[in-house]
């Protein structure tokens, strides 16, 4: 199982070791931001209801029917999710959608309001 994450406080995998060092020193979680970003907590959120249901991503992408890399990347904050991902990994963490698709509506309104600012900057400083 070399790379892969299990959860419910066990990594195993040279990537995982990264990840958990990383947060532990910065708080982030991946390029969704820190925890307490919205989507920092849709990814934390999500890592704990597989810790409590003692899910492995392979049984979570098995029970979701997304990709592997979907479901890590959602796990991990390395990309934002769709809609539709987060309620296939609700349903299959046998958890209610809607909290989780709030925290994603939330960081997606914030990250709108970022990539904006980041565009008024540029054009401003060409």
């Amino acid at each position: 199982m070399r790379g892969h994450t299990v959860f419910g406080g066990v990594f195993a995998g040279v990537r995982a070791n990264e990840v958990e060092r990383e947060r532990s020193r910065s708080g982030s979680v991946g390029v969704a931001g820190s925890v307490e970003n919205p989507l920092g907590r849709l990814a934390e959120r999500l890592r704990r209801l597989c810790a409590e249901r003692g899910l492995s991503v392979d049984a979570l992408r098995a029970r979701s029917g997304l990709g592997r890399t979907t479901v890590s990347q959602a796990l991990n904050g390395r990309a934002v999710p769709s809609p539709s991902t987060v309620v296939a990994l609700a349903k299959a963490l046998r958890a209610d959608p809607e909290p989780l698709l709030d925290l994603l509506a939330q960081g997606s309104t914030a990250a709108d309001t970022s990539k904006a600012s980041a565009a008024r900057t540029s054009a401003v400083c060409s």
